[in-house]
């Protein structure tokens, strides 16, 4: 099983917008995208490792969010061509990150624009509330997918994230149920207390903790952080990437590659960190390790 993350891409552009289009914190948005964003996310990095994700032919790709800036509709159906450049939605499976859920009205055109890619969600999702019908359980040849939504439209002073009651019991049956598979838990905001500042934290994330620790997955892969990190903690293996069009020279466009195969009684992990340097997509580092 070959199973690749990427995160972050913020792909979209916000050239042409008309102010009458930015009303509230989508205002702070686009100025924040002005002054920032627009020169650290840059569409020839995003599509270099799009290129070199595509050339290593995974069995599944797990994107963890934030493809937009400020939900426009303009927006979404540059996500949509994107996705379908990346790879057939069958094989590639995205959640919501806070950017795609920036405004009330973002999610209902995300849902619109991204459609398929969507991780399966029962029957009661909604257009209106983000983390309804969440998480999605997916079967991937030996793997389970436990897609969980964080995201919701945030206060103008911060971009945190919330998963719920519900969702958090969910989560927590779905990786009991499934002892026997490989375990991927795919959330956007960082899972663990202590991540980030308040401002950006998972409101719940002591309670989500606490389920992993006793329901633990194999691997957590988030985003939000726009940093590559790697955390082996009684949750499981905990992998942060990069934003996969950053030209941060600190944290470069990157992803990771996770090949897994079951073998002697346990599962047996190959982790790649691929990141975009000045000869292109390379190798940056690797684990290999076994998971019971």
């Amino acid at each position: 099983m070959h199973i690749v993350h990427l995160t972050d891409p913020h792909l979209s552009t916000l050239d042409g917008v008309r102010f009458s289009q930015l009303r509230g914190k989508r205002l702070l948005g686009y100025q924040s995208w002005y002054r920032n964003r627009r020169h650290r996310h840059r569409s020839e990095a995003l599509e270099a490792i799009t290129a070199d994700v595509r050339a290593q032919s995974p069995d599944l790709i797990v994107v963890t969010g934030d493809l937009v800036h400020i939900g426009l509709r303009s927006e979404f159906a540059e996500a949509r061509e994107w996705l379908a450049r990346l790879g057939p939605a069958d094989r590639v499976r995205l959640i919501p990150g806070n950017h795609d859920c920036y405004h009330p009205e973002s999610w209902a055109l995300a849902r619109e624009a991204y459609g398929d890619y969507l991780a399966d969600v029962p029957g009661d999702a909604s257009d209106d509330e983000p983390a309804a019908g969440f998480p999605g359980c997916e079967q991937h040849r030996d793997a389970v997918l436990v897609a969980a939504s964080s995201a919701h439209p945030a206060p103008w002073w911060g971009a945190i994230g919330t998963l719920g009651e519900a969702q958090r019991s969910r989560i927590n049956q779905h990786l009991m149920d499934n002892q026997q598979r490989f375990r991927v838990l795919a959330i956007h905001h960082p899972p663990l207390p202590g991540a980030c500042s308040w401002r950006k934290a998972l409101t719940d994330a002591n309670d989500l903790q606490t389920i992993l620790q006793h329901s633990p997955s194999h691997i957590v892969l988030h985003g939000h952080l726009h940093r590559n990190s790697s955390l082996t903690t009684d949750c499981g293996r905990i992998y942060c990437t990069a934003s996969a069009s950053s030209v941060h020279e600190h944290a470069p466009a990157s992803y990771r590659s996770f090949r897994v195969e079951h073998r002697d009684k346990a599962w047996q992990v190959q982790m790649t960190l691929r990141s975009l340097g000045p000869q292109g997509v390379q190798e940056q580092a690797q684990e290999h390790y076994q998971l019971s």
